[in-house]
């Protein structure tokens, strides 16, 4: 079971399925598989177009693990990990720095940065494995709609 919550949005993937909610409105629609990627997103498809598959810039990713280290209270294994693409004569390179919890199986801290001097952030903290069943059911004053009608009311806020 997962719970992701921004300011705007609850998305809950459960036993009984995948739902977004959005409390403002007391509205929660059902996130078929095929729209779990981008559930708020536009009905976007794959770029398969000829062009993109002929010019494909060639990429290389690089992993190095660097050992463990403690992050918000918890033992977790780092990463370097190096993209690098090479298009058009240049190289451009970037690097993440990944802190994998290995008893979650997941990332709780990463850090990026860009070939262009750019710094990316993100840190999980407050990490809590027992928690409130609740957290995980549709509240009953909350009314089902189509996932469509979400989007909508979502863009008008």
């Amino acid at each position: 079971m997962r719970r992701e919550e921004t300011n705007e949005v609850v998305f809950l993937d459960t036993d009984k399925g995948r739902f977004l909610l959005l409390p403002q409105a007391k509205i929660y629609a059902e996130v078929q598989p095929s729209a779990s990627a981008s559930p708020v997103g536009g009905d976007q498809e794959q770029d398969t177009s000829a062009e993109r598959l002929l010019h494909q810039e060639a990429m290389t990713t690089k992993y190095e693990r660097l050992g463990e280290e403690v992050v918000s209270g918890r033992t977790a294994t780092k990463y370097r990990v190096t993209v690098n693409i090479s298009g058009a004569g240049n190289v451009s390179s970037s690097e993440t720095l990944l802190w994998i919890d290995e008893q979650l199986g997941m990332p709780i801290k990463s850090e990026t940065k860009g070939n262009d001097g750019s710094q990316t952030v993100m840190e999980l903290s407050e990490i809590v494995l027992d928690v409130d069943k609740n957290l995980f059911q549709i509240p009953a004053s909350y009314e089902k709609v189509a996932i469509g009608e979400l989007r909508q009311q979502l863009r008008k806020n």
